[in-house]
């Protein structure tokens, strides 16, 4: 198979997935979780969209990238690097203050 052929059938299937998970959302939208968490992995389903049509060209594939209006209606074009794959701060600020703590004690040497 040609790989220009898999990425444009991994694109297919990518936006397939991510409209399945938005329609999924829609019926649980009662169900507040089950809603947020659809939005997002259809999000996540966005970037893997992006990060193949950067490949695409030079393989000679076709790939639209949900943001660009070839997606569901109501889709978020929210880049996915910044809303659904970020960190909560709070886990963050605790990591940063351990590796300090660590180096630290490191520089103090023992006793």
């Amino acid at each position: 198979m040609k790989i220009g052929v898999a990425i444009e059938r991994l694109a297919d299937a990518e936006r397939e997935l991510a409209d399945e998970l938005l329609e999924a959302g829609e019926r649980h939208k009662p169900d507040h979780d089950v809603f947020h968490v659809t939005k997002t992995l259809a999000r996540l389903e966005e970037g893997h969209l992006e990060a193949l049509a950067g490949h695409a060209d030079r393989y000679d594939a076709k790939v639209k990238v949900l943001g660009d209006g070839a997606g569901p209606a109501g889709a978020s074009t929210t880049s996915p690097t910044t809303s659904a794959i970020r960190r909560p701060r709070s886990t963050c600020g605790k990591v940063r203050r351990r590796r300090t703590r660590a180096s630290a004690c490191c520089r103090r040497g023992p006793g």
